[in-house]
């Protein structure tokens, strides 16, 4: 997807992690993904106003970040010998800089970004933004190469079907005409059988 492919390329947000991240609007009833990049975190609240963009009721925001681990650093810590997590459901206790991905069903609120600083005081940990409606954690990767591994890809648009409610895979025609014929609803993923276009079983696997 474009959003895996962008946290594998993004500089500014790399050199600058937790100062800019990548922005994601996601209308569910326009089906369209409108993407900010290289957006200063401390200013989400103020999004509408510094770029004019709107959004409707039926949107949401995505926001990337690249971030350390809690552990990371200290004194007296050794960070060479910090090594990386290999499982994806152990990626909450990821030490090195990985890619964390908040969701927000409405745009922060001034108050909201006031909250972290109370919050930071009373955790003792640095935040970045403000208490998402839900999160999702990658592992580091030191080449930054996270679009290449399919895990990555299947997790990410998981994550993103629950978001918006819609299954996001793409179907082969055969599922398609299934679908129309048993539902009368053509699922997200035939935007291609609309057009004439897909692929059939067996083009698939061949």
């Amino acid at each position: 997807t474009y959003m895996l492919k962008r946290v594998s390329e993004m500089a500014a947000p790399y050199q600058m992690f937790s100062f800019l991240g990548e922005v994601f609007i996601i209308d569910k009833d326009a089906k369209t993904v409108t993407h900010f990049a290289e957006f200063p975190l401390k200013l989400i609240h103020r999004f509408e106003e510094i770029t004019g963009f709107k959004l409707s009721p039926s949107s949401s925001m995505v926001v990337l970040n690249l971030e350390y681990g809690k552990t990371f650093g200290g004194p007296g810590a050794d960070v060479l010998l910090v090594r990386q997590l290999a499982e994806p459901w152990m990626a909450h206790k990821e030490v090195l800089l990985h890619p964390v991905w908040y969701h927000y069903s409405k745009l922060p609120t001034e108050s909201d970004m006031k909250l972290i600083d109370i919050e930071e005081a009373e955790t003792g940990y640095k935040l970045h933004l403000p208490t998402p409606d839900d999160v999702y954690i990658f592992l580091g990767n030191v080449l930054t190469e996270w679009q290449f591994t399919l895990p990555y890809a299947l997790q990410l648009r998981r994550w993103i079907e629950n978001i918006v409610g819609t299954d996001l895979r793409a179907m082969v025609k055969e599922s398609c005409f299934t679908s129309s014929l048993m539902t009368g609803n053509i699922p997200r993923g035939c935007y291609g059988y609309e057009m004439g276009l897909g692929l059939s079983t067996s083009e698939r696997f061949a």
